[in-house]
C-alpha cells in the first residue's frame, strides 16, 4: 500500500522491546496467549465485558486491524472492531501503535492523524516505542 502524500515511514530500533524480551525471556510464561483468534472479529467483546471486567479495548495497528502501514481497516477486521467501538465506546477503543504516533516515527502524527481520520478510532502519542 502506498502512503497518503506527506506521510512518510521511518524506522528506528526498538530499544524498550529489547528490554522487554530481556523480561520475557526470565519469565517464559509471558508468552503464553491466553486468548488466541484468527482475527479480532472472533473476540466476543460483549462477553470480554460482562465476564473478565474490561472497561477498555487497545489494538495494535499492523497486523491487528490493518495490513502493515495501511491506514484502512482490515475487512476481516471491520466486525470485531465495530464490535469493540460498540460495546466500550468510542472514547474507550485505541490504538497504540509502534509506528503511527511516536514522535521518531511519525513526524507531526502526521500518520495518527491520518488513521484517526481513516478508522474513527483514537491514535495514543507517545515518545518511546
Amino acid at each position: 500500500p502506498t502512503l497518503p502524500k506527506g506521510i512518510t515511514m521511518v524506522q528506528s530500533i526498538n530499544t524498550k522491546a529489547i528490554f522487554t524480551l530481556a523480561s520475557v525471556l526470565r519469565r517464559p510464561s509471558l508468552l503464553v496467549p491466553h486468548v488466541s483468534v484468527d482475527s479480532v472479529s472472533q473476540i466476543d467483546f460483549p462477553a470480554v465485558q460482562k465476564h473478565a471486567g474490561i472497561a477498555a479495548v487497545v489494538f495494535d495497528k499492523d497486523n491487528t486491524l490493518t495490513a502493515p502501514y495501511d491506514e484502512t481497516v482490515h475487512p476481516k477486521a471491520e466486525r470485531g472492531l465495530q464490535e469493540a467501538l460498540n460495546t466500550f465506546g468510542p472514547s474507550q477503543v485505541a490504538i497504540l501503535s509502534n509506528s503511527a504516533g511516536t514522535t521518531k516515527d511519525d513526524p507531526g502524527y502526521k500518520q495518527a492523524d491520518a488513521i484517526e481520520s481513516s478508522m474513527g478510532v483514537h491514535v495514543i502519542r507517545h515518545d518511546e516505542k
